[in-house]
């Protein structure tokens, strides 16, 4: 026996003599309502429907982080929804297919997430093609219209918009890149507990705390600290502080500033206004789970690295009206 499909409203309803059937036939019903490239059987997602919204969460289920090319079988206007602060942005770089789908490129950290929201109907101009790092945003001014841009190597990068009424093109060049600049391996550590008598402070490699004397079983929150020298040639770059992996919470205090909380990867933190030339120190407050101390086990714990600077150049770029030849 097959499964018989039949048109019902905007969708389809499919008979199946038995819950087997309708297994095999869910792969052929859903083809073309996500689709990624490159291929990964470590990406997923699911769909719904919330009021007008068309609702995608989109996963990746690998300790790397990924950047993809994502086919939505939506058309209306993309929006990402951020967590931490609870506001939607809406998205500026993507393309409408004939097939009524929304392509767009997504990066997403090691176990990251996105939620991306389709609504209303796509009106505004959108870059639909870059080989810049990110596209931050697309302003339109008195029939002008300029992208922002981050780069991250040397070299000439374009942009292409679309504006309803054809497209238009811009061009940047990126001069000399600083190589990203690593931070020391030897940190000073310290840490105090309520919870055991005993203290430790010295210097030790970044890796998990509880190598280090007195630290096995230790949950709390570990402070790590360094200094180090920045050349002037960084200053006037975005610059992100890439921690690389931390377990769990990360606290950072950049020359006196705080400079923000991480909870979950990726652990990176925009500290191009608290960077100077010369000299630096950098303060880590590091919090684990209870799970060490209750459980009397040793799982990794701390600030493992490696820690980056990672420099990057923003640009406004013009973008002229695209003529046929």
């Amino acid at each position: 026996a097959i499964c018989h499909e039949k048109c019902f409203g905007s969708g389809k309803t499919f008979f199946c003599p038995d819950i087997s059937r309708f297994s095999q036939k869910i792969p052929e019903i859903i083809a073309g309502d996500f689709e990624i490239t490159p291929k990964s059987a470590r990406i997923f997602y699911s769909r719904c429907r919330i009021g007008d919204d068309d609702v995608y969460f989109v996963t990746n289920d690998c300790p790397e982080p990924v950047r993809i090319t994502a086919a939505f079988a939506s058309n209306g206007t993309p929006w990402f929804y951020d967590p931490e602060n609870g506001k939607t942005t809406e998205a500026v770089f993507y393309d409408l297919a004939e097939n009524r789908r929304t392509v767009m490129p997504l990066e997403l950290g090691g176990y990251g997430a996105v939620l991306v929201i389709f609504r209303g109907k796509t009106k505004k101009p959108h870059v639909v093609s870059a080989d810049v790092h990110q596209v931050l945003a697309l302003e339109q001014n008195s029939g002008s219209l300029t992208a922002d841009v981050l780069l991250e190597k040397s070299g000439e990068y374009h942009i292409r918009a679309a504006t309803g009424g054809g497209f238009r093109n811009g061009t940047v060049n990126a001069g000399n890149f600083p190589a990203p600049f690593k931070l020391p391996d030897k940190w000073n550590i310290n840490w105090k507990s309520e919870f055991s008598k005993g203290a430790f402070y010295g210097q030790g490699l970044l890796g998990s705390w509880t190598d280090l004397p007195g630290l096995k079983n230790f949950s709390g929150t570990v402070e790590y600290s360094v200094e180090f020298d920045i050349p002037e040639n960084y200053i006037g770059k975005v610059l992100v502080l890439d921690l690389g992996s931390v377990e769990n919470i990360a606290e950072l205090i950049l020359n006196g500033h705080p400079a923000g909380i991480r909870c979950w990867r990726p652990y990176r933190f925009d500290v191009s206004s608290f960077v100077r030339a010369g000299r630096n120190r950098m303060t880590l407050l590091v919090t684990n789970s209870m799970g060490n101390r209750m459980d009397k086990t040793s799982v990794a714990s701390g600030l493992l690295g490696p820690a980056l600077l990672v420099p990057y150049e923003r640009h406004s770029v013009k973008l002229n009206q695209e003529h046929l030849s």
